[in-house]
């Protein structure tokens, strides 16, 4: 008669495809010994196969009627679908958006609202974005993305009047805020920069 060994007891098994789905499944064959088996699980299905699994370790007991060998097997479910996004400002309607997935299972597909796709975005105004985020098991998540417009330029000359002591003695500065902060300066009379 031949032995109910533990090697000779295998597995195969899907694990959850998302968390909480409660979809995975074990299979549990013996070999050796005395067939047919029964099985015994941990969480009180019987029979080889057990489905509808959260993620966990599963005890299987299989019994050929005259022994007895016990195995366990642990399954995983995927993180949570997540993600992460930069933005830079939209000066010139030339905003962006760089949206990265990570968790769920991948590959995933970016949609956005206006019709566009993928998780990099240029070229943009100032305004809201919506995308969803679907990973390949369906799972999904959506998010509202704003790209701040830049403040407008705006501008004070700040005259000095000449010394009618001194000659070309005058000056005046220009004081800008607003757009993105990478001024360049062209005066009337050629100068460049932001006083003469």
């Amino acid at each position: 008669m031949q032995n109910l060994q533990g090697e000779a007891a295998r597995f195969v098994s899907t694990n959850e495809t998302a968390v909480n789905a409660d979809d995975g499944t074990a299979t549990a064959s013996g070999n050796g010994g005395n067939p047919p088996y029964s099985y015994a699980w941990s969480n009180g299905q019987t029979g080889a196969t057990i489905t509808g699994l959260p993620a966990g370790t599963y005890t299987v007991t299989i019994n050929d009627g005259n022994q007895a060998i016990i195995r366990s097997i642990a399954l995983t479910e995927p993180q949570p679908l997540q993600f992460s996004f930069s933005v830079t400002p939209a000066i010139c309607a030339q905003g962006s958006i760089t949206l990265s997935p990570s968790g769920g299972t991948s590959p995933y597909q970016i949609t956005w609202a206006d019709g566009a796709v993928g998780g990099s975005r240029t070229g943009l105004a100032a305004g809201n974005y919506y995308a969803a985020i679907t990973d390949a098991n369906g799972c999904f998540t959506t998010t509202t993305i704003t790209v701040q417009g830049a403040p407008p330029l705006a501008i004070t000359l700040n005259p000095q009047s000449p010394n009618c002591q001194v000659a070309n003695s005058g000056n005046i500065s220009a004081t800008v805020t607003g757009g993105s902060g990478n001024y360049t300066y062209a005066w009337s009379n050629g100068t460049t920069g932001s006083a003469f």
